[in-house]
């Protein structure tokens, strides 16, 4: 998906329609979910414009189906053909008679929901609008079969088999069908390369304490869902000329990322390229087509923020054996996140990277 122009200037700001889409999403969280801060909300959103799956892995009971559902409620405004969430894997079989029947009839279950999701995705009056499958509490299981097995197929350009199902014509991925997953669990280490060319890994917090709330503007009723869909980028050219545009000087507003292109090369066996184009991708991707922040206004602000995120979620887990093998490669890689970018510097604190 590009974007093909951009504007000079900023569109007033009631006409700049994903902007309102993600206010909407600000708003529209569920008041059990009072503790999601904005940022893991805006993260989200954004990971989903940069690749069409996403994986939330956290502690239970920390907001992260609160987080999902609200998500599909704005981007799909609840249309039951265009969004369906489901119970990933059935824990409540243990308590049944036949876990494995339990388990299969699930599975089952849940492969033709998403077949039909594809099919519906496909009809010609949702070509620019957003399709969501959600997949609740998912297991190892689920993740090998809805999540890494479906990027390795999304990569060859058609779905031929989903768990349980071998489909009798291959069927195309389409661009605007999202599929996200929430799993509990302290620590994913399941960093397949499928895995990470078509899905984000959100390390999703444990908050303690209340979340004081995103500044809100006027109440934001309705905005239209193709909004999203036309702000897509997906690939690392339509992102570098979005940057262009929203940066003015990229070379020196970049200057980190330089900087861990050199180390990356230096200490790191997959390609350097892939890891970038997944970043500036992201970074296109944190600003609106009309050329506002969706973390903060500050343009500078904006990206600091985006960049920290894109680094934890898009460089880290391609270093992570790396960073185990080489002490030498954890301590230079301390030195220039420390002070710059928290989140990836929590993570790498918490692989016991310092």
């Amino acid at each position: 998906m590009e974007t093909h122009s951009f504007s000079t200037a900023l569109p007033p700001l009631g006409q700049d329609v994903e902007y309102q889409l993600v206010a909407r999403l600000l708003q529209a969280t569920p008041a059990v979910a009072s503790q999601i801060a904005p940022i893991d909300l805006v993260n989200l959103y954004v990971a989903l414009k940069t690749k069409p799956l996403a994986l939330l892995v956290g502690p239970a009971q920390s907001g992260k189906i609160a987080a999902l559902r609200g998500l599909a409620q704005v981007l799909t405004d609840g249309d039951p053909f265009r969004c369906q969430i489901l119970i990933g894997h059935p824990w409540w079989a243990k308590q049944s008679g036949n876990i494995a029947l339990c388990t299969e009839a699930q599975t089952r279950l849940n492969t033709h929901k998403l077949i039909a999701l594809l099919e519906e995705t496909w009809q010609p009056e949702n070509a620019h609008r957003l399709c969501l499958a959600g997949l609740t509490r998912i297991s190892p299981a689920e993740v090998s079969g809805y999540f890494s097995e479906i990027a390795a197929q999304i990569q060859t350009g058609a779905i031929t088999c989903l768990p349980s199902v071998h489909l009798d014509k291959p069927i195309p991925y389409p661009s605007n069908l999202l599929l996200v997953g929430t799993m509990d669990t302290a620590d994913f280490a399941w960093m397949d390369e499928h895995l990470l060319a078509q899905a984000t890994v959100i390390r999703w917090p444990t908050r303690r304490g209340a979340i004081m709330p995103a500044p809100r503007g006027p109440e934001v009723s309705h905005v239209s869902q193709e909004a999203s869909f036309e702000a897509l980028i997906r690939n690392a050219r339509a992102a570098r000329r979005k940057l262009r545009w929203i940066l003015k000087t990229p070379l020196l507003a970049l200057r980190p990322l330089a900087q861990m292109k050199t180390l990356w090369k230096n200490h790191v066996d997959s390609p350097a390229s892939v890891m970038l184009e997944d970043v500036l991708t992201y970074l296109a991707n944190a600003w609106t087509a009309g050329g506002r922040g969706l973390f903060d206004p500050a343009p500078a602000i904006n990206l600091g923020i985006a960049l920290d995120l894109s680094i934890a979620q898009y460089c880290l887990p391609r270093a992570r054996l790396a960073l185990q093998q080489s002490l030498r490669f954890r301590h230079k890689l301390a030195a220039l996140l420390n002070n710059q970018f928290p989140h990836s510097m929590a993570l790498l604190t918490g692989w016991g990277g310092v």
